[in-house]
């Protein structure tokens, strides 16, 4: 039997809506689908002489290979079969190296086959994509057979496309195309394919045939190995501000054909590099024992290609989340915070890209608030915070959100709701991200937003000792008068501010004064040496202070290490099986905080206690979905919040020894 290693396991994975996997040990069990659960039929079979196997897949009518192994890595998710006396090995290979701008933005996956088969043996792989794959809405597709490059492509797409029509969270798209390139790539329809189960042939589908499927195939006669390739090309990838962006890869005129062919020329040479860098990440990850490797293995993937990169006419580049399984949102900064340490650790350009839209929307008039936004938008659209938006507005907004440019609003407009913002939480993510990219070499941008970046600090100047009652970052928990936790977050943001005026020549001392008076007021409230909920001590004696993270990986010095320690040590005594709570409120604890929290110990034994709750959660839970953050600690059922970019954070052990602090 396979052993089980994750919830749900990344195939073709690129970005939110390229982004396809399965929620089965066995492969040629179940069928794949999109992240957000929607069917995405995907078939594999092997034949061998005149028998077929399914190795992907629910197939009916034809016997299943035998699945003997599973295997997750860095990049690929890999299987191995046995049918007929033939050895097949397959991988599903998704290039997201974060260090490779033009890698993660090339919009094509591999997939590879090996097969083990006698001399003489023949044999021949196919792949068969259900036209489910191309639509959220069903609707008439067109598909056909391009040549190119010595290559074949069959590809697959509405008949009408709708670009940029569902700016919604959880939603394939009902525009752009899908490619399967090959040496032999085909069209078929659903009829003609149950046919070839039964022995017949693959022969083109007839004229206004539907239910269709494109198909890629590659033969041999004994030992051989091979690879298709997949591809999606959405046209048009999101809207900044007025402006109409395509995909990063193509912002030279390059074509979905050009990224197919080259990809196809540089398959050796990408899967080596793929693979230097996992066997770097097993290295790195070492200290903590193979289930953290597992961890950043499940998280990565997921991470990288739930952005979309693309680059303004400025020149500018731009790396989109989408806030997947939570509310849709683009660029949302209290997610960019949690998911930083994989990017400050490989690629900090791409947290600036992060923070770009940000800074753009706080300088339109509309926002007329002294603090951060919470975010940009919603995907795929950078129009402007559609957080907290007043009713009056949010029921047009929910359903016609492309149509309402919110940025270009007059500030005597009043749309948002005081109340439903985050200021402190948001204002003290900006200073602190800010303050890691300039360390990180990214001097001139953290310059240029200089000026927003004070007026953020000045207003956590006045809010942020006792912060008032608000939400946070976790605000499924709902709003919290005097968060501690948030306190926490005002002085390291203001201690990594005046750090950073330092390091710019000029005088931080009043930020750098006030963040330890808020450090001490903060300290002051210690019971049996452990930071309760609030300040005056209702409903929990404590939750998790992850916001303690950034004074160690910035070198601030606000809180001491034997306090550190002491909150650590209570949060294993208090433990679930599958996790620590966020607090006494409710038995909700999450991935990427529980990471965090593990980082606050110089001792490696305690943090492996931490890896093993959240390994043992993927291992475990009952849900079957890519990557959950949001969790049940006592029974490891997901609530919601699946393949968010917040996953980045579980990086924060080897971010916090790369500063080694």
């Amino acid at each position: 039997m396979i052993k089980r290693k994750l919830p749900a396991y990344p195939l073709f994975v690129k970005d939110p809506y390229f982004s396809i996997w399965m929620r089965d040990e066995a492969l040629n069990g179940n069928d794949t689908a999109f992240w957000t659960g929607k069917s995405a039929p995907i078939y594999g079979v092997l034949e061998i002489e005149e028998e077929k196997y399914s190795f992907l897949g629910n197939i009916g009518g034809i016997r299943r290979a035998e699945q003997l192994d599973l295997r997750v890595t860095a990049f690929s998710t890999d299987y191995v079969f046995r049918a007929g006396g033939v050895k097949l090995e397959i991988g599903f290979v998704s290039p997201l190296l974060p260090e490779d701008l033009d890698m993660i933005a090339c919009p094509c996956c591999y997939f590879r086959f090996k097969i083990g088969a006698a001399d003489g043996v023949k044999t021949r792989v196919r792949l068969f994509f259900s036209e489910e794959i191309c639509y959220e809405n069903k609707a008439d597709v067109c598909t056909d057979i391009v040549l190119h490059g010595g290559l074949q492509s069959a590809f697959i797409g509405l008949k009408r496309q709708f670009p940029m029509s569902l700016a919604k969270d959880v939603t394939a798209a009902d525009w752009g195309y899908y490619y399967l390139t090959s040496q032999d790539s085909r069209v078929v329809s659903k009829r003609i394919f149950e046919n070839y189960l039964r022995g017949g042939a693959l022969t083109p589908p007839e004229k206004e045939e539907k239910d269709l499927l494109i198909c890629a195939s590659a033969e041999s006669c004994g030992p051989g190995e091979g690879k298709f390739i997949v591809s999606y090309d959405d046209t048009i990838s999101a809207f900044y501000f007025g402006e109409w962006l395509k995909g990063y890869y193509f912002r030279d005129g390059k074509t979905i054909f050009d990224a197919i062919v080259q990809s196809d020329r540089e398959y050796a040479a990408v899967t080596d590099r793929l693979e230097k860098f996992d066997e770097r990440l097993r290295l790195m990850s070492e200290p903590y024992g193979e289930e953290y490797y597992e961890i950043l293995c499940a998280a990565l993937r997921q991470t990288v290609a739930g952005h979309k990169l693309v680059e303004n006419k400025a020149g500018e580049i731009l790396f989109l989340s989408k806030e997947c399984d939570s509310n849709g949102c683009i660029a949302t900064l209290d997610i960019t915070y949690p998911s930083a340490p994989l990017f400050l650790l490989f690629n900090p350009s791409l947290v600036k890209g992060m923070m770009l839209p940000i800074f753009r929307f706080a300088s339109c008039e509309v926002w007329d608030y002294p603090f951060a936004p919470h975010d940009a938008g919603i995907y795929p659209y950078c129009l402007g915070q559609v957080y907290g938006i007043r009713n009056s507005v949010r029921e047009y907004t929910e359903s016609k959100t492309r149509y309402l440019n919110l940025f270009a609003l007059p500030k005597d407009a009043d749309i948002y709701c005081y109340e439903k913002q985050m200021p402190v939480e948001e204002c003290g993510n900006a200073l602190i991200i800010m303050a890691a990219l300039y360390e990180e070499g990214e001097q001139d941008f953290v310059k240029a937003h200089f000026p927003v970046l004070q007026s953020w600090a000045d207003y956590l100047l006045g809010k942020g000792v006792v912060p008032e009652n608000q939400l946070s970052t976790d605000d499924f928990l709902g709003y919290l008068d005097k968060n501690v936790n948030l306190a926490v977050k005002s002085a390291v943001g203001l201690a990594a501010f005046g750090k950073l005026l330092a390091k710019l020549g000029r005088d931080g001392q009043k930020y750098t004064d006030m963040a330890r008076e808020y450090a001490a007021a903060v300290l002051g409230l210690r019971k049996n040496g452990v930071l309760p909920l609030t300040f005056d001590g209702r409903f929990s004696e404590y939750s998790l202070k992850y916001n303690l993270f950034f004074d160690d990986a910035l070198g601030l010095g606000l809180f001491p290490r034997e306090m550190k320690e002491r909150e650590t040590d209570y949060y294993l005594e208090v433990a679930d099986d599958f996790g620590v709570r966020l607090d006494r409120r409710s038995s909700v604890s999450k991935t990427d905080w529980m990471i965090w929290v593990s980082a606050l110990t110089g001792d490696k034994e305690k943090a492996k206690k931490f890896i093993s709750m959240v390994n043992r959660f993927l291992k475990e839970t009952r849900s079957r979905e890519p990557f959950p953050d949001r969790y049940d600690a006592v029974t490891a059922d997901f609530i919601r919040f699946r393949n968010r970019t917040v996953q980045g954070g579980v990086f924060a052990l080897l971010y916090r020894d790369k500063k080694g602090r």
